[in-house]
C-alpha cells in the first residue's frame, strides 16, 4: 500500500461541533494543528534529532507509513468500539496527527479491552432531593477496578439515600440529579429505568435489610442456587450454592426458611446470593450489621477477595473496624454532606473535621462502664434449666439467670446460636424447657421487645406517627410523653410522616426503641439494638436506656454481637454454648 492511499485528516475549520455531551465525553478537544499533514514524510514529533542520537518514531508513526487513523473525539462510545485501533491504549495520541487532546479527569473514554485500568464507576453531583429541599448535598467520586471506597456517617446522614440514588431505588417522592457512568456507559440517576438492567450482573447489591433481599417461600439454598442457574446454568447451579453456603458458615442452614434464620444468618444467604451473580462491582450497605465479631471477620475477608479478583466495592457502614480493613478512599458523610474524605489511614488516624474526630472518638472500646446498682430490687424473672429447641436439636445449653429492676444483663455468643430465641422464650414467645417465673403482679403488656430488624416490626404501609397514634389510643397513653422521648432518642418530628421504608434503618430502631419505651416496660429484651447505630448514636442511645433503667426500675436484657458494648453498658455478660 502506498502512502498516497491514506488520507489526511481534514482541516480544522471542516470539523463539525462536537455533539452536546455530559462532561465526561466532553474531554476531547481538537487545538492547533492546522499546518499538519500525513504523507510519506515523519511527523514532526518524530523528526530528529532523536534522543541519544538514534532514530526514534511515535507509535503513530512508522518509517515507511504515518499511520493516521487515529479515533476521532468521542470515540470509544459504541458497543463495537472495542474493535478500533489498539494504538490507543498505549499513551496520548500524536499531536501532528489530530492535534492535542485535553483529558478532564473524569473522562471515561474506551471500553474496557482497550485500556488496562479504567474506573468501574464514577458519580458526578450526585444529588439526592424532595420537593424542594435538599437530603444529599452533590457528591463525587470515582470507584477504578480493584478499590474500595467506603461512605462513613451516623443513621440519617443520607448514606443509603446515595446509593439508593446510584441504583435507581429511591423511595417515591424523592429524585436523584447528577451524572452517572458504570464502565463507558453513562446513565441518568433522573431516569433509574435506565441503571437497574445492571442489577445483579454488573452491579451486586448487599442491602440494610436482609430480610427485604430474601424470598420468604424458598428455602436458602434455593436463593442462591436460582442466582447461578441464572448465570452458570442449571447443572452447576446446585453445587456452586452449596459451595456458597459453606464459605459463609451456613452449609447446615440450605433446607431453612428465611424465616428461621438469624439476623446475622440472614445477611450472609442475602451476601450470597447476590454475590452468585458474578458482578465486579459490589454496593454493600451495612455488611458487617448485627455479626458477631468473627463473623465480621468472615464478611470483611469476602469483600477483600473480591477486590483482589479486579472487582470493585462501595460500602457504606458505621463499622470503623471494617472501614480501616478495607481500606481505599473514605468519605464522610453528615447531615447529607461530605466533611471529609482522603485515604483510609489518613482519615481514621489523623481526622480534621470535628464530626469525624467525634465519630472515632465514640468507639464503644472507649466508653466508660456502667456503675452496678449498689442495691437491685427484687428480682421480677429467674430462669432455672431454660432451654430452646428447634426441629427436635437443643440450640445451646440450659441457662440459668435472675433479672431484677435496675439490672442489665448481656447476652453473646456468636450467630445462630440462639440469642433471640433465649429472650423470645423469656417473653413467652417460643416454648422452652426447664423452668420459668415471672412476678405475676407485672401486668403481661409490660414485657416488651426491641427487635434486630425493625422493618419486620412496623407496617409497611402505615405511616410510623399513625402507627404511634394507634398504640396511644389503643392503651390510653400520655401523647405529650412522645415529644420529650424524641428529643432524647435525637429524633426529627418530620419522621413521624414518613413510612419506615422511607428513613433509614438506625432512625427506624430508635422509632422501635420509642414505642417500647411509651408502655413503661419493666422488662425490655433488647435484640440488638445499636447494630444499625453508628457509634456516636450508639453511645448516646445506650446512655440514655441505662438512665431509663435507672429512673423507671426497668430490667433490660441486651443481645449483642460487640463485646464491647456488651462490657461497658451491662452489669452481667451471659455467654451462650452452642450445642
Amino acid at each position: 500500500m502506498s502512502s498516497s492511499a491514506s488520507p489526511a485528516p481534514p482541516p480544522e475549520a471542516s470539523l463539525p461541533a462536537p455533539p452536546s455531551r455530559p462532561l465526561a465525553f466532553r474531554a476531547l478537544a481538537w487545538a492547533g494543528s492546522s499546518g499538519a499533514s500525513c504523507g510519506p514524510k515523519l511527523a514532526p514529533c518524530c523528526e530528529p534529532p532523536w534522543p541519544s542520537g538514534r532514530q526514534r518514531h511515535c507509535r503513530h508513526c512508522r518509517p515507511r507509513l504515518c499511520q493516521c487513523w487515529h479515533a476521532r473525539p468521542h470515540a470509544g462510545i459504541g458497543p463495537d468500539d472495542g474493535r478500533a485501533s489498539a494504538q490507543l491504549a498505549r499513551g496520548p495520541v500524536c499531536p501532528a496527527a489530530t492535534g492535542a487532546r485535553l483529558f478532564h479527569p473524569a473522562a471515561v473514554l474506551e471500553p474496557h479491552r482497550r485500556r488496562s485500568v479504567m474506573s468501574a464507576l464514577i458519580a458526578q453531583d450526585i444529588t439526592v432531593h424532595h420537593g424542594d429541599h435538599t437530603l444529599v448535598e452533590p457528591v463525587s467520586f470515582t470507584l477504578a477496578a480493584g478499590q474500595a471506597v467506603t461512605v462513613l456517617g451516623e443513621s440519617g446522614a443520607g448514606k443509603t439515600l446515595l446509593t439508593r440514588a446510584l441504583l435507581g431505588t429511591l423511595p417515591t417522592g424523592l429524585r436523584a440529579s447528577g451524572r452517572l457512568h458504570v464502565g463507558a456507559e453513562p446513565f441518568d440517576p433522573a431516569q433509574p429505568r435506565g441503571s437497574r438492567r445492571l442489577w445483579g450482573r454488573r452491579i451486586a447489591v448487599l442491602p440494610q435489610e436482609p430480610w427485604l433481599a430474601l424470598n420468604p417461600l424458598m428455602r436458602a439454598a434455593p436463593q442462591v442456587a436460582e442466582v447461578h442457574a441464572l448465570v452458570a446454568g442449571r447443572p452447576d447451579a446446585a453445587a456452586r450454592a452449596d459451595a456458597d453456603l459453606h464459605t459463609m458458615g451456613l452449609a447446615g442452614a440450605g433446607h431453612k426458611w428465611p424465616w428461621q434464620l438469624s439476623g446475622g444468618m440472614a445477611q450472609r444467604l442475602a451476601f450470597a446470593a447476590a454475590r452468585a451473580g458474578g458482578a465486579t462491582i459490589t454496593v454493600a450497605d451495612e455488611p458487617t450489621k448485627g455479626l458477631d465479631a468473627d463473623r465480621c471477620d468472615d464478611v470483611r475477608a469476602l469483600l477483600q477477595q473480591g477486590l483482589t479478583s479486579g472487582g470493585s466495592l462501595l460500602t457504606v457502614t458505621h463499622d470503623l473496624a471494617l472501614a480501616e480493613g478495607l481500606g481505599g478512599e473514605i468519605l464522610v458523610m453528615h447531615k447529607g454532606q461530605i466533611v471529609e474524605r482522603g485515604p483510609a489511614a489518613t482519615v481514621l488516624e489523623t481526622p480534621q473535621h470535628p464530626y469525624t474526630q467525634a465519630l472515632i472518638a465514640a468507639d464503644p472500646a472507649h466508653w466508660p462502664r456502667r456503675a452496678a446498682p449498689t442495691d437491685p430490687g427484687e428480682p421480677f424473672l429467674r430462669a432455672t434449666g431454660l432451654g430452646v429447641a428447634r426441629g427436635g436439636r437443643a440450640l445451646f445449653q440450659p441457662v440459668d439467670l435472675t433479672l431484677a429492676r435496675g439490672q442489665i444483663i448481656g447476652v453473646a455468643g456468636p450467630s445462630g446460636c440462639g440469642k433471640s430465641s433465649l429472650g423470645n422464650a423469656l417473653l413467652g414467645l417460643l416454648p422452652f424447657t426447664g423452668t420459668l417465673w415471672r412476678d405475676p403482679a407485672v401486668a403481661p403488656l409490660r414485657f416488651q421487645k426491641i427487635w434486630q430488624d425493625p422493618p419486620a416490626a412496623f407496617p409497611a404501609r402505615l405511616v410510623l406517627g399513625r402507627g404511634l397514634a394507634d398504640l396511644i389510643a389503643r392503651h390510653r397513653l400520655d401523647p405529650a410523653a412522645v415529644p420529650p422521648l424524641m428529643d432524647r432518642l435525637r429524633l426529627r418530628p418530620d419522621l413521624l410522616e414518613r413510612l419506615p421504608g422511607q428513613i433509614s434503618g438506625g432512625e427506624l430502631q430508635r422509632v422501635a426503641l420509642l414505642r417500647a419505651l411509651l408502655l413503661d416496660p419493666v422488662f425490655l429484651f433488647a435484640d440488638e439494638p445499636t447494630s444499625r447505630l453508628d457509634p456516636v448514636t450508639q453511645a448516646e442511645t445506650l446512655r440514655l436506656l441505662s438512665e431509663l433503667v435507672e429512673e423507671r426500675g426497668m430490667g433490660v436484657l441486651i443481645v449483642s454481637h460487640d463485646s464491647a458494648v456488651l462490657a461497658a453498658v451491662c452489669d452481667t455478660v451471659l455467654r451462650l454454648q452452642a450445642v
